[in-house]
């Protein structure tokens, strides 16, 4: 009887430790900006209630990780007539790539929310003025400035490949899947904007062949959710687009944001789309549709997976290896697009 037990105690020993093995590894794959978005557990610590002003000069800048599992941040600490106390800018990718530079021995202002971390005082910043320029990090509700970047930084430079991407995709929801949409789509009820991510697959014979379709968030009135998908559903099966040389993987996600009606100047939306060269208005189809695709940044030792409006399914950072001489890749799978049938990226990314 007590060998018995004592098996079972090993047992349960040998489970609990591959359980806490797996969780580690599914920390490791990350989804989004490195744990610096809005919602995150470090995100919370930001309170409107203890926001203050101080000026002082900065002594030094330092990356940062606030918390297990995020990605390297800055954080300068600053030198005032009462105390010396780090203040937490936001995440590297995001400060670097600003037009406001700080460096050492500038004299700043900083308003933000004092905090204790580790022990000690310290502040989030909201913004940090230097002279006659303003570095905006976040509102005054603590809301990352970085989930809305500005067009320079948009979709990680490389915006014009974005918004071309997305005219490719509408040039085939309007051609293909919109004329046998557009009867059943005007039969809907009330006003509103409903969330759909369709899968294609690649069916070997060059082109994405629809798979399958989900609907997520959406305003319409009670029960006219499963009428639109039904709608969608119909029109868009047994439908497909090319597939480019350039395209890599097996599976590609549109997540569209997909208005009910249909604009009533629809045709005329599609022209200005189709010559839009992108950054007007917000959201990844300047509407407000949200980012809900992920891509590689950085390089090894300092990844992060930002949201973009077109990217990768997922994007799973690599564990640490004790080993230096071990190249540690990012890795993406699976093609993504995000945005909408009548427009294309804007100006401030919505996530």
């Amino acid at each position: 009887m007590k060998k018995i037990i004592m098996f079972i105690a090993v047992m349960v020993m040998v489970s609990f430790a591959f359980m806490i093995e797996a969780s580690a590894q599914q920390k490791m794959a990350w989804r989004g900006g490195g744990g610096w978005g809005p919602g995150t557990p470090y995100a919370r610590m930001y309170n409107p209630q203890t926001v203050e002003v101080i000026t002082g000069e900065v002594a030094s800048i330092d990356r940062i990780r606030p918390e297990r599992g995020m990605s390297d941040g800055v954080h300068i600490i600053v030198k005032t007539d009462k105390e010396t106390i780090p203040v937490h800018l936001g995440p590297t990718w995001y400060i670097e790539n600003q037009d406001v530079k700080i460096a050492p021995k500038d004299k700043v202002e900083v308003k933000g929310s004092r905090i204790t971390y580790d022990g000690k005082p310290a502040l989030i910043a909201a913004e940090v003025k230097k002279g006659d320029e303003v570095l905006t990090l976040r509102d005054a509700n603590g809301f990352p400035a970085w989930s809305g970047w500005r067009r320079g930084a948009l979709e990680g430079g490389r915006l014009k490949e974005s918004v071309a991407e997305q005219k490719r995709i509408n040039r085939y929801f309007h051609a293909v899947v919109v004329p046998k949409l557009k009867p059943c789509w005007d039969q809907l009820q009330g006003k509103g904007t409903i969330e759909m991510k369709f899968r294609y697959e690649d069916n070997a014979k060059g082109e994405w062949a629809f798979k399958t379709l989900e609907g997520g968030k959406s305003n319409l009135p009670k029960g006219q959710d499963e009428a639109a998908l039904a709608c969608m559903q119909k029109a868009v099966t047994a439908t497909s687009f090319p597939r480019e040389k350039s395209d890599t993987g097996a599976s590609y996600s549109i997540n569209w944001d997909w208005p009910v009606p249909l604009p009533q100047d629809a045709a005329q939306r599609v022209e200005r789309m189709l010559g839009s060269s992108g950054g007007a208005g917000t959201g990844c189809d300047g509407e407000g549709a949200s980012a809900r695709c992920v891509k590689c940044s950085g390089s090894s030792g300092d990844y992060s997976c930002p949201y973009v409006c077109v990217g990768y399914d997922s994007c799973t950072i690599p564990a640490p290896s004790p080993d230096p001489t071990v190249i540690r890749m990012c890795q993406q799978q699976g093609k993504c697009a995000s945005g909408g049938p009548f427009g294309v990226v804007g100006g401030i990314i919505m996530y």
